[in-house]
């Protein structure tokens, strides 16, 4: 046999070789439903009670209208209205034992150290090139959808789903799905002003202060704390308990002028507000009720340089004066051998 035909002999038997495995697009699609809190909330929870469907239709064409729809596992054609309500799959409880690692941009919105458990998942069984797939969020009655497209023999394939229930909005977008809220109404709002002084002998004048850092977040101080100088200066709260950490304020005061006065915007009944007066190093916190339908409220934190003591209360405020506190926790030295 000529070399010629040795060669073209084995190239049709790889051929056919290949063609005789199995090509399939049969996959499960497992979905991860989790809710953040707060847009520092590093360790979302597990949605209860999630469902999710699947339509082999594109995103492009289709949408779902409303929640009640998206409960229903109804679609709608965005040009002709037409609606399908029987769904290509249907979600049911994850039964696999498998935990895949988180992908990179998945890290930012989870704790990727933090032992990952599969309850509350949901799978899909899923099988055409690309398939519209929408996830429900019935604690907070959100709703999400994407294009989601299959390759063969791929057999498992994972997806993380994260509703920002803070999100004071009805729709938004966030790594390739879209999230609606229908009759979501923002909160009430209302100008709040801060008024810091700073008081350098006792009983003494009391001046404005103008380098500060003020900031709010809608917790409750029976809960929250601000364990150190470092803390405050950087927006960081400490819940008492746990240690969990939040770092992104809710609410941030600017200066107005040469008033001495801060004000910031804020929407909830309930706010925990920091002040950082950090030219003397002493920040305060208070919990402050918030009316929306009175006037603006307007605190009055009076910073006591005066007093040497490292923490202490004072007319509604938790003040910390970091000076004091480190001449009683000194540093520990360190001793060359």
């Amino acid at each position: 046999m000529s070399r010629t035909l040795k060669l073209l002999f084995f190239a049709t038997a790889v051929l056919l070789s290949a063609c005789s495995k199995d090509v399939t697009l049969e996959t499960r699609y497992v979905i991860r439903p989790l809710l953040q809190t707060s847009a520092d909330d590093r360790q979302p929870k597990v949605v209860e009670g999630a469902t999710a469907f699947a339509y082999y239709v594109d995103t492009t064409m289709w949408k779902v209208a409303s929640y009640d729809d998206a409960v229903a596992g109804v679609i709608t054609h965005k040009e002709t209205g037409e609606q399908r309500n029987e769904p290509a799959a249907v979600s049911e409880p994850y039964t696999g034992n498998e935990v895949p690692k988180p992908a990179p941009e998945q890290r930012a919105a989870t704790d990727a150290e933090t032992e990952v458990s599969t309850e509350g998942w949901l799978q899909l069984h899923i099988s055409s090139p690309l398939q519209m797939v929408v996830v429900v969020d019935p604690m907070n009655k959100i709703y999400a959808y994407t294009n989601q497209k299959l390759v063969e023999n791929l057999h498992t394939l994972y997806s993380t789903v994260v509703f920002q229930a803070w999100k004071e909005t009805t729709s938004y977008q966030s790594n390739g799905w879209s999230f609606y809220r229908d009759g979501f109404v923002p909160h009430d709002k209302i100008q709040c002003v801060v008024r810091p002084k700073a008081q350098l002998e006792q009983g003494g004048e009391e001046s404005p202060l103008d380098n500060m850092r003020i900031y709010a977040y809608a917790v409750d101080t029976v809960e929250w704390s601000v364990p150190t100088y470092e803390d405050a200066a950087n927006g960081v709260i400490v819940r008492k308990k746990s240690g969990e950490k939040r770092t992104n304020p809710e609410f941030n005061a600017y200066p107005q002028g040469e008033s001495g006065d801060y004000t910031m915007e804020v929407n909830r009944p309930l706010v925990m507000v920091v002040a950082v007066d950090r030219t003397h190093r002493i920040y305060a916190y208070t919990r402050r009720e918030i009316n929306f339908e009175g006037e603006a409220p307007v605190l009055t934190p009076l910073f006591p340089v005066w007093r040497q003591k490292g923490r202490y209360a004072e007319g509604g405020w938790s003040f910390t004066n970091d000076k004091y506190l480190q001449e009683k926790n000194p540093a520990p030295k360190t001793h060359r051998e």
